[in-house]
């Protein structure tokens, strides 16, 4: 079994205070080859407030925003997970629309939650 999977190391951002009471990071086996938007999804955090937006980095890299909206919008191509691990953190953007946020990194934008939180706020 081992051989054929894939260890993803994943944590999240806590969300309010007290909620880093207990460590949200885990170790999830996945089945090797399946692809990254599919790992993604199957880890997505255990807060699932509509309108809520996570930006997923993957080995350090931001790679997709997550919402109960609209699940897993990736910002680089859907691969297949082939290497012995991965990391996964799912940084909480507040309440930022999920669809805008996706947009504006997709546009280039970088994700600092202040700044974006502002440009978003100011629209």
């Amino acid at each position: 079994m081992f051989g054929s999977s894939v260890e993803v190391h994943v944590d999240r951002e806590s969300v309010a205070a007290g909620d880093d009471v207990v460590s949200h990071a885990a170790v999830v086996r996945v089945r090797r080859g399946m692809r990254l938007s599919a790992v993604i999804e199957q880890v997505a955090p255990d807060v699932r407030a509509p309108g809520w937006s996570w930006v997923v980095k993957v080995d350090g890299a931001t790679a997709a925003v997550w919402s109960v909206d609209h699940g897993v919008q990736l910002l680089i191509d859907d691969r297949r997970v082939t290497q012995k691990s991965v990391a996964i953190l799912f940084r909480y953007f507040l309440q930022i629309d999920p669809a805008w946020l996706f947009a504006r990194l997709a546009q280039g934008a970088r994700p600092n939650r202040e700044a974006l939180r502002a440009e978003y706020q100011a629209r």
